[in-house]
């Protein structure tokens, strides 16, 4: 009759502090899997201006660099935010989304005329635009790009409200995260 041993370590013991440990190993390797690992954005702006068209109406330029670390990144919008209500001509938003950005260019297209300005722009430009949805941004990399567009202000009972030179900024959403980049909107001198 065989009677347990013990000193002895049984065939279950064993089991059991084998299933332990790579239960264990396999958690570390889903908590490095889906947050250490997860790729990140970081976002800078090297130049963001804005020039009055007219009432209401802005001409923007903003110059961006991204990169991407920890793996790649493949952005969902681009969205320029405000504290308060700044846009829109029937319903006011505190946030633009911008679908397209365009490669680095370091022309001074606040400089043009406004209607040579939308001509760059529609006939240049936007054939050559790149889409936000999707875009990759790849591992270890870094991608200067430029946002150009008109934008209309909040539209009031009594007039055009003016955009604000202060609580700004960017907001790139990517994965299920996004980052926002404060930042200062340069008024350059209007049009009007």
């Amino acid at each position: 009759m065989n009677t347990p041993n013990s000193n002895s370590i049984s065939l279950e013991t064993i089991a059991a502090f084998g299933g332990l440990i790579l239960g264990v190993f396999n958690l570390i390797f889903l908590l490095y899997k889906e947050f250490w690992k997860k790729g990140m954005l970081n976002a800078s702006i090297e130049k963001s201006e804005i020039k009055r068209v007219e009432e209401g109406l802005y001409d923007v330029q903003i110059s961006i660099l991204l990169s991407a670390s920890r793996g790649d990144i493949y952005l969902k919008e681009i969205k320029l935010a405000n504290k308060d209500n700044v846009f829109g001509s029937h319903s006011s938003s505190n946030h633009l989304v911008f679908n397209r950005v365009y490669q680095h260019t370091r022309e001074d297209l606040l400089g043009l005329k406004p209607d040579e300005f939308k001509k760059k722009i529609t006939q240049e430009m936007n054939p050559k635009a790149i889409l936000v949805r999707d875009l990759k941004i790849s591992n270890n990399s870094q991608t200067p790009f430029t946002i150009v567009d008109r934008i209309e202000s909040a539209r009031y009972p009594d007039g055009w409200d003016d955009l604000p030179a202060d609580g700004w900024e960017l907001r790139f959403e990517f994965g299920s995260t996004y980052i926002n980049v404060p930042m200062k909107l340069v008024q350059r001198h209007s049009y009007v």
